[in-house]
């Protein structure tokens, strides 16, 4: 059996002792260990991301703190966590973003993204330590560039040409999109099994004796 505790929410005051320097007159004060300048902590702001990146809207995270654990919010205290969180992680997101460039493989890829109720796209570049999300008004290959300007390692995408404007990188043709490809010919034609297959790295297809 695995079970949950009720849920009980946490509520303490934090006094931090602040004082000036006799000598040079400067306030000092220690190291706060919860996020400054909020009144929620790591925990309920790290559940607070986690909800929004499942696509939960900000009413219904209100909702779900209010019923799961007693706690009063509003829409506007879910975003003004969601942008601190952004704000706090947004120098290890863009030394993730400059690593980019030096990893031997890159997969590449992109898909419709709405933003501001409008259509835009969103970014994906992953390697074997992390994935770099972008999100972009673009399709183009100003955002290839961002990410990817500089590469000499081998970029796996779908084809799409606004990739090819990195001339210093190798690309290879993701075998996922050919293999759809194949198998749709495969029911099409009404072969069985495996008829049609890429298979890397050798790249030929198995044609049945």
């Amino acid at each position: 059996i695995v079970e949950i505790p009720p849920p009980e929410p946490r509520v303490f005051e934090v006094e931090i002792p602040r004082y000036n320097c006799p000598g040079c007159h400067r306030r000092v004060e220690p190291e706060c260990p919860f996020p400054p300048y909020q009144q929620y902590g790591f925990s309920l702001i790290a559940r607070v991301v986690q909800l929004r990146l499942l696509g939960l809207s900000t009413s219904k995270v209100v909702d779900y703190f209010q019923g799961a654990h007693g706690v009063r919010l509003t829409p506007a205290a879910v975003l003004k966590m969601e942008h601190w969180a952004a704000e706090a992680v947004s120098p290890l997101y863009e030394t993730l973003k400059a690593q980019l460039v030096h990893q031997p493989v890159v997969h590449a890829d992109e898909t419709k993204f709405r933003i501001g109720g409008e259509n835009g796209w969103l970014w994906a570049f992953s390697h074997p330590e992390a994935v770099v999300y972008g999100i972009s008004p673009s399709r183009g290959q100003e955002v290839v560039l961002e990410f990817l300007e500089g590469s000499r390692g081998t970029i796996v995408h779908d084809g799409w040409l606004p990739y090819d404007v990195i001339g210093t990188a190798r690309h290879q043709l993701d075998l996922l999109h050919p293999n759809r490809w194949l198998e749709r010919e495969e029911i099409l034609h009404r072969l069985h099994g495996e008829a049609l297959r890429l298979h890397h790295p050798a790249q030929q297809l198995a044609v049945p004796a």
